[in-house]
């Protein structure tokens, strides 16, 4: 037996989470960290509760939080962030932190992108699609269409609250409002509270709880099993996983790409209509094949930027379609 048929695999441990965060790991160490992260939950939630655990710290000037993301290089306090590993254990156990739908690939996401990085890039929210940043509402638009704008809306608002934007907040939840009150959902009265307290400087961490609170209850409003819940979702999987391409984060889009939801899965390059296909039903269709096509791509060690670039496009050409 050879010597590596015989060594068994090591399997990552919390001080090689802590050097994952910190950007201190090999491209072999990193792809490990991220398999596991895939795999088991308690070990990804410690890294959830650790990156708020680094916010609040940061918050207090206690320690630099840095930009979470799993390209970093530069080594930043290990030994600070080792102890924030323990300390964040201890936290979540007495407070609340803020915490998202239990969902692998929207926790990932959220806990790994750079949230002011994505803002800074030109047009992010522009990038040829016409669903997130519209001032007013299409007229015609279906009950459909408007849950998956909300979904795309509830990116952009947790995307802005992670990042401390308030004027961006601001704007997303007016545009939440705005698509809830149409919908008739009863939470329209929640986003105005939201806005008032985002506009009067309230801390940063209660907005966050509220809007995580709002998002809860549109959830259960809007179950899976209707149309308007499962278009609602397929929005914040759409929303999440164009930023994940966009701000080049490999293991959160191959996550998003492995768990697509029925809706968008079932768009077909030849239609859906009975009279034939629409331009826009062909583009989407081939869309969906493209990002499937991409998985194997992002599941190599190195993955090339065009990848990327390809998966953004498509789900540009998706949320087109289904958000009207």
């Amino acid at each position: 037996m050879s010597t590596a048929e015989s060594t068994p695999r090591r399997i990552p441990d919390l001080e090689d989470l802590a050097a994952y965060l910190d950007g201190r790991l090999e491209a072999a160490e990193r792809q490990a960290v991220e398999e596991r992260l895939a795999e088991d939950t308690d070990y990804y939630q410690t890294m959830v509760e650790t990156v708020h655990f680094r916010e609040e710290m940061a918050a207090d000037g206690s320690v630099d939080a840095g930009p979470v993301t799993s390209s970093r290089t530069s080594p930043r306090r290990p030994i600070l962030l080792w102890q924030g590993l323990a300390a964040a254990a201890v936290l979540v156990l007495a407070v609340g932190l803020w915490h998202f739908n239990r969902s692998s690939a929207s926790e990932l996401f959220y806990a790994t992108v750079d949230a002011p990085a994505v803002l800074a890039i030109e047009g992010w929210d522009q990038r040829g699609w016409r669903v997130n940043r519209s001032t007013s509402l299409p007229a015609g638009l279906s009950r459909s269409e408007l849950a998956f704008r909300l979904g795309t809306h509830q990116v952009g608002l947790k995307l802005a609250l992670l990042a401390s934007d308030r004027d961006l907040a601001s704007t997303a939840v007016a545009h939440s409002r705005q698509v809830v009150e149409v919908l008739g959902s009863l939470k329209a009265s929640s986003y105005g509270h939201l806005k008032t307290d985002i506009d009067s400087d309230e801390p940063m961490d209660e907005l966050r709880t509220l809007a995580d609170s709002i998002e809860q209850g549109l959830l259960k409003d809007f179950e899976p099993s209707t149309a308007e819940g499962s278009s609602l979702r397929a929005g914040q999987w759409c929303e999440m996983a164009r930023l994940s391409a966009l701000g080049k984060l490999r293991q959160p889009l191959l996550t998003f790409l492995e768990r697509p939801p029925a809706s968008v899965l079932g768009l077909s390059s030849e239609g859906m209509g009975s009279g034939g296909p629409t331009a826009q039903e062909i583009e989407a269709g081939v869309a969906v094949e493209v990002l499937m096509a991409l998985k194997s791509s992002l599941e190599g060690e190195r993955v090339e930027v065009a990848v990327f670039d390809q998966a953004e496009e498509a789900l540009q050409d998706i949320q087109a379609f289904l958000g009207g």
